[in-house]
C-alpha cells in the first residue's frame, strides 16, 4: 500500500494546472494537455476515496466523499462509505442528509438507502421513515416499499397511500394491479382517475378480462382506435391482435355482432391502407 500511495503521489505531482486555471491558458497545446489531465484527476480522486475507506478514516471519508456537500449523491456516497467501515450510525445520519437535500431523484435514492439502513439496524424506525419518503415522493415504488415495511399493519395505512397516489393515475393503477394484486381495484381506479396511459391500460385489460371478459371490450376498442391513429405497421399489428382478442372474448355472446361490425367498419374506414388490410387478413379478421 505504501508503494501504491507513492505511485499515486508521483502521478499527482506530474499533473498540469488545476481545471479552474484551464480557461486562462492561451497555448492550445498546453490547454489540450491540461484538459487530458481531467481523467487522471478523476482517477486520483476515486483512489483517495477508496484509500480513506481502507484506512477506516471517518474524517477522510467525509472529506473525499462529501466534498463541498453541494450534491445529494455525494452525501449518499458518504453514507455508503461510512457503512462500509461499520460506522452505521453516522451512515444513517449522512443518508438522511442526502434525503433532505432536495426533491430530486438523487435525494430519493439517498432516502431509499436511509430506509434500508434503518431496516437493518433500527427496524422499529423503518416504517415511519418509509411513510415520510412516500409522502415526499408518492409513487407505486415508494408505496410498495411502505407496504412491505408495514407488514400486518398495512390495512391501517392503505387509504393513506391510495388517496395520494390518485394524483398520478398510472402509479395508482400499477400499485393496485402489480403490488396489491387487485385487478378490480385497479380497474376502478383506472376509470375513476381517467387513466390515459395506453400501456398500463393494455396490462390492466389482460388482468381484468379474467374477472369480466365482456367488460374489457370497450377499452380494447379504444386501444384499437389509438393503435390506428397513425399509419404504421406496428400499430396495425397491435390493432389486429386486439381485435382478434375481442372476437375471442365475445364468441358465443350477444356482443359478437358488435365486434364483427367494428372490424368491418375499420376495414372500410382504412381501405386505402393496404398494409393494414394485410395485417387484418393475417389475423383472420375477415
Amino acid at each position: 500500500m505504501a508503494l501504491y500511495r507513492s505511485e499515486l503521489a508521483e502521478i499527482a505531482a506530474g499533473l498540469g494546472p488545476e481545471p479552474a486555471e484551464i480557461l486562462s491558458l492561451t497555448d492550445p497545446e498546453v490547454w489540450r494537455e491540461a484538459a487530458q489531465d481531467r481523467h487522471t484527476r478523476f482517477l486520483l480522486e476515486y483512489n483517495a476515496r477508496r484509500l480513506a475507506v481502507v484506512d477506516l478514516d471517518v474524517e477522510a471519508i467525509i472529506a473525499t466523499h462529501a466534498r463541498d456537500r453541494k450534491v445529494a449523491a455525494w452525501l449518499h456516497q458518504t453514507a455508503q462509505a461510512l457503512a462500509e467501515i461499520g460506522e452505521v450510525g453516522l451512515a444513517i445520519d449522512w443518508a438522511r442528509q442526502g434525503a433532505d437535500f432536495d426533491q430530486g431523484h438523487q435525494s430519493l435514492d439517498a432516502a431509499g438507502y436511509w430506509c434500508e439502513l434503518l431496516g437493518q439496524q433500527q427496524p422499529d424506525a423503518e416504517l415511519a421513515a418509509r411513510l415520510e419518503v412516500f409522502r415526499r415522493w408518492p409513487s407505486a415504488s415508494t408505496a410498495e416499499r411502505l407496504r412491505q415495511a408495514a407488514g400486518q399493519a398495512w390495512p391501517a395505512h392503505r387509504d393513506e397511500v391510495i388517496d395520494p397516489l390518485g394524483r398520478s393515475p398510472r402509479d395508482a393503477v400499477v400499485f393496485a394491479l402489480h403490488h396489491l394484486g387487485d385487478a378490480e381495484l385497479a380497474w376502478t381506479l383506472a376509470h375513476n382517475l381517467k387513466l390515459t396511459d395506453t400501456g398500463t391500460w393494455s396490462e390492466l385489460v389482460g388482468a381484468y378480462e379474467r374477472v369480466d371478459p365482456l367488460g374489457v371490450l370497450p377499452v380494447l376498442r379504444d386501444l384499437v382506435l389509438a393503435d390506428l391513429r397513425d399509419a404504421n405497421a406496428r400499430g396495425y399489428q397491435q390493432a389486429a391482435r386486439r381485435l382478434r382478442r375481442m372476437r375471442m372474448l365475445a364468441a358465443g355472446t350477444d356482443r359478437t355482432r358488435e365486434v364483427d361490425e367494428l372490424i368491418g367498419a375499420l376495414r372500410e374506414d382504412h381501405r386505402r391502407r393496404p398494409r393494414l388490410q394485410r395485417e387484418f387478413d393475417k389475423a383472420g379478421l375477415l
